[in-house]
């Protein structure tokens, strides 16, 4: 094989890959295909060639013979320098002796994948073959820019945060935005298959989601702190699974598994066979969302954990139908020392959001039972069922209100007459599922259900496994007292 048949042979091997929504595409050789193609006997072919033309017999010194491709060498340039050789033999003036120059200096494929060369060292690569006038500047940033469609980061499972060279192309490929939020962003992408140990029971196909975060000011906290809340809550089962965060471009990122759509997105459709023909699934799943929440808000035995954004949005129904919640972003926790679980912080949605001044550890659980009322119309009365109790809820005591489920401390009338609709529903699941959700919607936060009693609730109706006793039990929250700071705000509540 000459030069000039192993340059034509990797043009058959690039693929283009848009790295963004607006970004043109980039050319980029995998190195699977790349390793493939230069086997040990065609790297000896290669290293035989004569061709002046690209100067493939030019030697480093004239005072020494030139240099051959040993089967010693070739294996070692086939284990370690495969992507480096196919890069020297990409540029139009050849230079393959050059791969020994890389050899003696460790510029292997990981160090340059880690490291890429920088004009410095490419000026100086160079110079070894380019005589006393030394290389021409063109050729120098040509090289230095082409090394990146050969050299692509690896995305390592949970490997700390990934800073990478803005010159590099990103493993992926950006197909559609798929979700907008107010700082952050989030697209489908299909990963190139041989640069990232992601499990197939996270991510089937390479198909995953990435997810920008777009407030310039604090992009930065903002992904960092997802990270953070993820790697401390994110192993439960019915949590999305952070892959891996990263920094690239100026643009901060997180990877997670692509799900199929979201809930919200779900209730806009009226049910599937598979709940309509069986409404016990959906309740089951819901049951997986409490369980999911009762990690967040209990698997530290000395924290008070919440998620704060609990939402339709914020839950995802995976590609084999499991759902699961997402988006950390706002998860907060504190010491529990005290005995009081109240905090300043405020959540991130005010549909679901509770009457509460000070936000509870039961915070989340009413969000919960908001959407838990939300499925009981979806499957009862569809998707246009659905957007008609949200109307409903709309107007209260004559006066236009926010879609939310309370107004001046009580629940709006909309969901106390959802609620005596249910009591004469024709299914003994329904009502029994609505007489739960009923008290996860309580008004004052200590008499709310906890999310691990809730589950427990669900779970026996539905005849699910109790939950694992491996999530600590905390004291009952009906015995949780006022902090006094909620005694004195009570009375200064705001009406909405």
């Amino acid at each position: 094989m000459c030069c000039e048949s192993a340059r034509q042979g990797l043009r058959k091997l690039w693929v283009l890959h848009k790295l963004s929504r607006g970004h043109k595409s980039e050319l980029v050789y995998p190195k699977g295909k790349v390793h493939e193609f230069f086997t040990v006997d065609r790297i000896k072919e290669l290293g035989a060639c004569s061709c002046r033309k690209h100067g493939c017999c030019f030697h480093i010194s004239k005072a020494q013979p030139p240099k051959t491709f040993t089967d010693e060498i070739a294996l070692q340039i086939r284990n370690h320098f495969t992507s480096a050789l196919a890069l020297l033999v990409s540029f139009d003036i050849g230079l393959t002796s050059l791969i020994f120059e890389l050899i003696e200096k460790g510029f292997s494929d990981e160090r340059l994948t880690e490291n890429p060369l920088t004009e410095q060292e490419v000026y100086s690569l160079l110079s070894t073959t380019s005589g006393h006038e030394g290389p021409d500047t063109l050729d120098v940033i040509k090289f230095y820019r082409r090394q990146h469609q050969f050299f692509i980061p690896q995305l390592v499972y949970k490997s700390p945060h990934l800073k990478i060279n803005s010159s590099q192309s990103l493993p992926f490929t950006v197909e559609a935005e798929i979700g907008r939020g107010a700082y952050s962003t989030v697209y489908s992408a299909t990963l190139l298959h041989e640069y990232h140990d992601f499990l197939d029971v996270h991510v089937k196909d390479g198909r995953i989601a990435v997810k920008t975060y777009h407030d310039w000011s604090a992009a930065g906290g903002d992904c960092i702190k997802e990270r953070t809340n993820n790697e401390f809550w994110g192993s439960h089962e019915y949590i999305m699974p952070l892959q891996v965060s990263l920094e690239h471009r100026d643009i901060f990122m997180t990877i997670w598994p692509l799900a199929k759509h979201d809930l919200r997105k779900f209730l806009q459709d009226d049910p599937p066979e598979e709940y309509s023909d069986n409404p016990k699934k959906a309740w089951e799943r819901f049951t997986n969302l409490l369980s999911a929440l009762n990690h967040i808000h209990s698997s530290n035995p000395n924290l008070y954990g919440y998620h704060f954004d609990i939402k339709p949005h914020n839950i995802l129904v995976r590609f084999n139908g499991d759902w699961a919640i997402t988006d950390l972003g706002l998860a907060y926790s504190k010491l529990n020392d005290s005995g009081v679980s109240e905090t300043s912080r405020q959540g991130g949605n005010e549909r679901y959001r509770g009457p509460e001044v000070l936000a509870h550890r039961n915070y989340d659980v009413w969000a919960m039972g908001c959407i838990g009322c939300e499925i009981i119309v979806w499957l009862n009365k569809g998707a246009d069922g659905v957007e008609q109790f949200r109307k409903d809820r709309m107007l209260e005591e004559g006066i236009t209100t926010l879609d939310n489920f309370h107004h001046n401390e009580r629940l709006k009338q909309p969901v106390i007459d959802f609620f005596r609709e249910i009591e004469n529903h024709n299914d003994d699941l329904t009502r029994k599922v609505a007489a739960i959700l009923r008290e996860m919607l309580e008004i004052d936060p200590c008499k709310r259900l906890n999310a691990r009693v809730a589950e427990e609730r669900f779970g026996k109706i539905l005849g699910m496994p109790p939950p694992a006793e491996n999530v600590p039990r905390r004291p009952s929250l009906q015995n949780e007292s006022l902090s006094p700071l909620r005694v004195c705000l009570k009375s200064f509540q705001v009406r909405i």
